[in-house]
């Protein structure tokens, strides 16, 4: 009884046991214990003990799998060593990062000049490849093994590092290098190979080309291929560059032929099949039999001169050869007289002539340029401003014609801005002290009135508003009921966005509240909170001199900082007017509406008494008001005219002004 007792408490223990952790990494007096991982993925458990060590560890694309690993050890780097062992992995260790791999590049400790290779089950093709990328060279190879390899070697270059790994392949690999590019070739014995050969075979078609180009021997043997296939295969044996013409798909039931030259080959199948073998600066041309001829041209390219031989002929047979300004063309001895005659007349040098512009760029000019110019005959020069142009006298003419329109100063918008900010709180009066009277009746019909800052403006309030608005405007600011928020004048070019912002910039930094104290926590990330007027003008001028504007107004405004009490951010408000207007230059323009309502308290008392509850409010006074400001925004805009036009305004003006002041008193006089 006392046996089966004893069994029972045995296994209640073991399952208490296995309800605790199977591994601690740390103990409550932070000294390691050890660690336990059980079938886990690298990279959880490279990321958990990233967390313990306060080490960012990662490993490369060369790492992969899962991993059981169970140590007991008082230091961690000695543990982590420990672990890489198990797993006949490495690590590469800088300030503040471990990165896990498979490979590692290290100086020999024998000899400083000489770099050690470590590594462990890693595919030759993946070998190779981190070869290439750490000694940063081109290495090319055959199909190799999949079966991992484990190599550890020194040497100074990849080639001994490749050397090392051909060895571990086996016979069947060679290292060969040719102009400094390393390869890994795989050698298949064949039987009776003593030179090269491109052989394709199948069911019913058969392609085989064997020879030497160096003994100029060559041997075919082919069943249901094309001839251009054929070609192609003794060409890359003679290492020849080729081009077929689109026609050339004749095919080969049968062909088999030894030991004949190349000129034999060639002069067999155009005996058999019409095919033409033209030779011109090293490129062969293949093409149907006929009489074909090679027409050089000086000046045109091949392209434009072979599509203006179709216009002019119909439809031709012709090859551009690649490279040059020459065509090849079958044709007949009448027809080929003709084409000389017009090649003649068209293949001739066009003049070349410099155009500078004045106020676009050839960058511009060619974002519009018409469909009658070609872009090709413009090419810029080192200027932005000037190019050449290769044309004839017709189309330069034309060109200059167009650039009239084109090449024209952009039309020029300015906008006088006034912004007045009006405020009215509960106790302010709006009164207007100022008034314009008549003098006199005796006295010239004049109106006087006292202006003062209102004169001092940028804008021509007086002009663009009327006396009665700068009367009004002046007494306002004598007063305080408004205040100049913005005197200023913008400039643009019609079409472009003005911006105009006045702006206040609020830093603070993000904050959470511990939910343990109630105290802010602040994260170390700090944010802006803008406030303030923007203003935004897309102006375009039209051809009957009005402008049409678009006006983006907003203003917004920062309430107090809680974050400090709340963790939240200052709360911000903001009013926004969009419009679009069409006016005459210096005709006004004036935006309303953006009212900021703000309301404020206050509160008086003695000291001490007022803070006794319920009997305090006799001894202090509490006071509150509601203030309103508005920005009222004024633009004039204007259309700044170039010289000319303003050199004929003025004598427009000049001789309006001679015949009020001169022909009309003559006339009178005369009556």
């Amino acid at each position: 009884m006392a046996r089966k007792k004893f069994i029972i408490f045995l296994a209640t223990l073991a399952c208490l046991l296995m309800r605790l952790p199977l591994a601690k990494a740390a103990s409550a007096t932070g000294t390691l214990e050890g660690f336990e991982f059980v079938d886990r993925e690298y990279s959880e458990l490279f990321y958990m003990l990233s967390l313990y060590s306060g080490i960012s560890i990662s490993a490369d694309d060369t790492v992969s799998g899962r991993a059981t690993f169970r140590c007991t050890a008082n230091d961690f780097e000695q543990a982590f060593e420990l672990f890489l062992r198990s797993q006949r992995l490495y690590v590469v260790k800088s300030d503040s990062v471990w990165t896990v791999t498979r490979i590692l590049f290290s100086k020999s400790q024998n000899d400083t000049s000489l770099w050690q290779m470590d590594v462990s089950d890693m595919t030759p093709s993946r070998i190779v490849e981190k070869i290439a990328v750490f000694f940063g060279c081109d290495i090319s190879y055959d199909l190799l093994p999949d079966t991992p390899v484990s190599l550890h070697a020194e040497g100074s270059s990849a080639k001994q590092f490749l050397a090392s790994l051909v060895r571990q392949l086996g016979t069947s690999y060679s290292l060969s290098e040719d102009a400094g590019f390393l390869r890994i070739v795989r050698e298949v014995p064949q039987q009776n190979q003593t030179r090269s050969s491109f052989a394709s075979t199948s069911s019913n078609h058969l392609c085989s080309v064997t020879g030497s180009a160096k003994e100029d021997c060559f041997s075919i043997d082919a069943s249901n291929v094309s001839v251009s296939e054929v070609l192609e295969k003794l060409f890359l044996l003679t290492q020849s560059q080729f081009v077929f013409a689109p026609d050339i798909q004749e095919q080969i039931a049968h062909l088999v032929c030894k030991n004949l030259s190349f000129a034999s080959i060639m002069n067999l199948l155009h005996d058999e099949y019409g095919i033409q073998d033209i030779v011109h600066e090293d490129f062969h041309y293949i093409v149907r039999d006929g009489q074909w001829k090679v027409y050089d041209l000086s000046f045109l390219s091949s392209e434009k001169c072979i599509s203006l031989l179709n216009n002019r002929f119909g439809k031709l047979e012709t090859v551009s050869l690649p490279g040059s300004k020459s065509f090849l063309c079958k044709t007949t001895d009448s027809l080929h007289e003709q084409i000389v005659d017009f090649l003649t007349l068209c293949d001739i040098s066009l003049p070349v002539h410099t155009v500078q512009l004045q106020y676009i760029t050839v960058k511009d000019l060619l974002q519009h340029l018409p469909s009658a110019i070609s872009a090709s005959a413009i090419t810029q020069t080192t200027q932005d401003t000037e190019f050449f142009f290769t044309g004839s006298d017709a189309e330069y003419q034309l060109l200059s014609s167009l650039l009239q329109t084109l090449d024209s100063p952009v039309k020029r918008v300015r906008y006088d801005v006034l912004i007045i900010q009006y405020q009215n709180t509960d106790d302010f009066s709006w009164e207007q002290s100022l008034s314009a009277n008549r003098l006199k009746l005796s006295d010239k019909t004049d109106v006087s009135a006292l202006l003062g800052s209102v004169l001092s403006l940028n804008m021509n309030v007086v002009s663009a508003f009327g006396l009665d608005f700068a009367s009004s405007l002046q007494s306002a600011l004598n007063k305080n009921y408004a205040s100049v928020f913005a005197d200023t004048t913008l400039h643009g070019v019609s079409g472009s966005t003005i911006s105009f912002k006045n702006t206040n910039t609020y830093r603070y930094r993000d904050n959470n509240i511990d939910p343990a104290t109630g105290k802010p926590v602040y994260t170390g990330v700090t944010r802006e909170i803008v406030s303030g007027l923007t203003l935004e003008i897309t102006g375009w001028v039209s051809g009957d001199g009005m402008i049409t504007s678009t006006i983006t107004a907003s203003v917004s405004r920062q309430g107090a900082d809680l974050s400090k009490k709340t963790g939240n951010p200052p709360p911000t408000s903001e009013k926004l007017v969009t419009t679009q207007v069409r006016a005459k230059s210096g005709e006004p323009i004036i935006l309303s509406g953006l009212v900021q309502d703000e309301a404020s308290s206050s509160e008086q008392g003695v000291p001490l008494l007022s803070q006794i509850p319920g009997l305090g409010m006799l001894f202090k006074s509490q006071s509150s008001s509601n203030a309103r400001t508005e920005m009222v925004i004024y633009l004039v805009p204007h259309w700044e005219v170039d010289s000319t036009t303003e050199d004929d305004s003025i004598q427009e003006k000049w001789t309006v002004n001679r015949v009020i002041n001169e022909l009309i008193p003559e006339v009178l006089d005369e009556k």
